[in-house]
């Protein structure tokens, strides 16, 4: 796979992957008390990644993901639930598409 960013909530438990140019994805992962990684959903987003799904943050508390679409130039916020799945809440567009100076870096609080 081509998966640009990684994070993981607040508790430990769910960690979310991007894909980069294989279909702008974000990938749900239960994280074990050994750290161990197992893959719970493979398109946690449902569709609502672009192109160019590159990085993501989340919210203090864990409760909201931002993650940058760095070539349809969009920021997607979707609310994140108990058991780690995603709702997408807004889609934002950041600045004018472009696969040649595309942004790249996203910071929440």
């Amino acid at each position: 796979t081509d998966t640009c960013w990684f994070v993981v909530t607040d508790d430990g438990a769910y960690g979310y992957a991007t894909s980069f140019f294989e279909g702008g994805r974000i990938s749900l992962y239960r994280v074990g008390a050994n750290g161990a990684l197992a893959l719970a959903d493979a398109t946690a987003d449902r569709g609502a990644a672009g192109t160019g799904a590159s990085d993501m943050a989340l919210s203090l508390a864990s409760d909201y993901l931002y993650q940058l679409n760095s070539f349809e130039g969009t920021i997607n916020a979707y609310r994140v639930g108990p058991s780690g799945a995603l709702t997408l809440v807004q889609t934002v567009h950041a600045h004018a598409p472009s696969k040649l100076a595309a942004p790249m870096g996203l910071a929440a609080r």
